[in-house]
């Protein structure tokens, strides 16, 4: 089939077809967190492999693959996940390398957002320790303390051994990137080390304990980290820390988004038309939006964070219980052709994070172009269905047109 005999008839057609089977997202990503074992500076880790599988009788499609934290150490080798429609029981998979560009800490957030019958985010931690050297040993290099429910804990005694040949002058020992979920006892395990500086000679070893005593929902990564020096050069080792606490990927719809759908209909190029939309707390506890932006189009379509009765002012904003802000969205195009935009709301309640969007839609026309639109059928569409369901199709049509 070319692109010249598929119509947007079709693409209607294809809509009804698919959206009425969609009945809710369930999805298996495995693991959740991964800890890569220390590794060198300039050199790069044996590669794990994280699959996101349909678990559920509804289709859903992966929408974006982001990161966030330290994402120029790790890397995303292999992926066959963005953009695909799973049906059930279907999977794919993300191949992900650690590959330090600095020495130290490095942790990273590997983000799944997935649109189906409801929206949904999941989190993979990524960590790693980048060395240098290599002489003072941390046994083990990496640990995870599991699912610890909110308020009770979990202990692990640690081992920091000298392989050298020398004795070493240990200048610090210290939790690094978290140390609210974890906790540090250099009187721990059988053989404390029980201060941070101290010398410890050659094929000796000291123990400490850490306690991962999570205060909120979700995974946690720390690390515990030994600074020491070896003939007036300073070196560095460590160990990550992993655990998780509670349910952390709580699907939440307590934000609002009015309209969650609209057809700005013909617009000549180089004009342009507005509506206001509002973006409602409507839940019970205090929302805290951190990113309001737009997917797959910021050409023809801009916000304005100033725009509306009572503008939200910024892309980032709390909102109290049952309260309200407005943005602007204009749709401005560039050219001709049928348009389309996702207006995509991340937030966060009680520390878990969720996403809202609202599907906009629009025509540019030049001349007094009278060409068949879709408008109106979008518009019939988005009244009967949820706006979310819409986007799946929307995004398999773009890469069906790229394919083309």
């Amino acid at each position: 089939m070319s692109f010249k005999k598929f119509t947007f008839g079709t693409l209607i057609t294809l809509m009804f077809f698919f959206l009425h089977s969609f009945a809710g997202i369930s999805v298996k990503v495995d693991p959740q967190a991964i800890l890569f074992d220390s590794t060198d500076v300039g050199d790069r880790s044996d590669s794990k492999t994280i699959t996101v599988k349909n678990t559920g009788s509804s289709k859903f499609v992966i929408v974006d693959i982001g990161m966030t934290g330290d994402e120029e150490d790790f890397k995303i080798i292999n992926e066959n996940c963005e953009g695909s429609i799973l049906n059930k029981d279907e999977e794919c998979t993300i191949e992900v390398v650690f590959a330090p560009k600095s020495k130290g800490v490095k942790a990273a957030a590997l983000d799944l957002k997935i649109i189906g019958d409801g929206i949904k985010t999941e989190e993979v931690g990524l960590s790693g320790v980048a060395t240098v050297g290599g002489l003072l040993e941390i046994d083990p290099s990496k640990h995870d303390f599991g699912n610890v429910d909110k308020g009770d804990s979990k202990s692990y005694v640690f081992t920091i051994k000298n392989k050298s040949d020398e004795a070493v002058e240990v200048k610090e020992i210290k939790l690094e990137l978290n140390d609210d979920d974890f906790r540090l006892n250099l009187n721990g395990g059988s053989n404390p080390c029980a201060t941070e500086e101290f010398i410890l000679s050659s094929g000796d070893s000291c123990t400490v304990e850490v306690i991962f005593e999570p205060e909120s929902k979700g995974i946690k990564t720390s690390t515990l980290a030994v600074k020491y020096k070896l003939s007036d050069t300073e070196l560095y080792s460590a160990a990550i820390l992993n655990g998780s606490a509670g349910d952390f990927n709580t699907n939440l719809l307590d934000l609002k988004i009015d309209p969650s759908s609209h057809d700005f209909g013909k617009v000549e190029v180089g004009d342009s038309k507005s509506i206001e939309i509002s973006i409602k707390n409507d839940g019970d506890k205090i929302i805290e939006v951190k990113d309001v932006k737009l997917k797959l189009n910021d050409d023809d379509f801009k916000i304005n964070f100033n725009g509306g009765s009572n503008p939200c002012g910024n892309d980032e904003f709390t909102l109290n219980p049952e309260t309200t802000c407005t943005v602007e969205l204009i749709f401005e195009p560039e050219d001709k052709g049928k348009k389309y935009t996702v207006l995509m709301v991340k937030y966060k309640v009680d520390g878990d994070t969720s996403y809202n969007a609202g599907l906009y839609t629009g025509k540019g026309t030049e001349g007094g172009d009278s060409g068949s639109s879709i408008g109106c059928n979008m518009a019939v569409v988005g009244n009967s269905l949820p706006v979310y369901l819409l986007v799946p199709l929307i995004l398999w049509f773009r890469r069906f047109i790229r394919r083309d």
